[in-house]
């Protein structure tokens, strides 16, 4: 995938889907701190290859920055029961998703 003049992995992206899709069963605890810390990394990466290709303009960019503080795993952010992190799995699925999606067709 290419975003500027550079060229990114699409791996980060499709290991988020598919851990985000496996967090919807029931796993320890300790598995959804791993989680955070996956999409914390891979939005960070995202969002350092955005920034560089378009600055503060990309609306990806902003997108990516709220995705590492809604998962940042330091000072989490505690929505209440499991079934309200659930809803946001599947839009983060979504959004990587459509990501991917846009970003091939550039």
């Amino acid at each position: 995938m290419r975003i500027g003049h550079n060229t990114i992995s699409v791996v980060p992206a499709i290991i988020v889907i598919i851990m985000s899709l496996l967090a919807l069963f029931a796993w320890p605890y300790a598995y959804y701190i791993f989680l955070k810390f996956i999409v914390i990394g891979t939005a960070a990466y995202y969002a350092y290859y955005l920034y560089q290709a378009n600055g503060l303009n990309s609306i990806w960019f902003w997108i990516f920055i709220f995705i590492a503080i809604l998962f940042n795993p330091f000072m989490p952010i505690y929505l209440g029961d499991r079934s309200l992190w659930s809803v946001i799995d599947i839009g983060l699925v979504i959004i990587v998703g459509i990501f991917l999606g846009v970003s091939r067709q550039q």
